[in-house]
């Protein structure tokens, strides 16, 4: 227009009243220096087990959301005796417990998602205890290279193994790329 091609003959302060405070304002602000380098983001771990809680139920309540643009395959979700008031009944020692029975659960849906029919040598290492008002964060992490699958928590920032075992394809290895 007219004003960039230097006619100034637009009478701004009918325009906009107090434009000298606004240009004052304006003139006494910092000068930012743009950036237009590509920030490749990696959001934390933590961060994507949160967003990952918001969509819709996962298939397995145990298992989770499968994390999605990971290399290998793995499996988030959080626990609580809110979410999961059932496991309040399961007290051995006078602690409440996952039950086993739920990890080859969860392995099992993760063999069914690669048409797997075989868990091998599955093994419970570690007893998952769970308090009142406490937060797990629990990831199953399967190796398509290895077929290994693992099972773990985050307890106040320490990671367990619980359990962990082979998924094993009678058919062709195209299934676990």
């Amino acid at each position: 227009g007219l004003y960039t091609s230097g006619f100034d003959c637009i009478n701004w302060e009918k325009i906009i009243p107090n434009i000298k405070y606004y240009a004052t304002l304006a003139d006494s602000m910092p000068s930012y220096a743009w950036n237009s380098k590509k920030v490749d983001y990696q959001p934390s771990f933590d961060q994507m087990v949160s967003v990952c809680n918001q969509f819709s139920p996962p298939k397995h309540a145990f298992l989770g959301h499968k994390l999605p643009n990971t290399q290998e395959h793995l499996w988030v979700n959080t626990i609580t005796l809110d979410k999961f008031s059932f496991l309040k009944g399961h007290v051995a020692h006078g602690a409440i417990v996952v039950p086993g029975a739920i990890f080859i659960s969860m392995a099992t849906e993760v063999a069914r998602e690669f048409g797997c029919s075989k868990i091998q040598n599955f093994d419970v290492l570690q007893a998952m205890t769970l308090a009142e008002d406490q937060l797990l964060i629990l990831s199953t992490h399967f190796n398509a290279t290895t077929k290994e699958i693992k099972i773990s928590s985050k307890k106040d920032g320490v990671w367990t193994t619980h359990a962990k075992g082979f998924i094993v394809s009678v058919s062709s290895e195209k299934q676990f790329q």
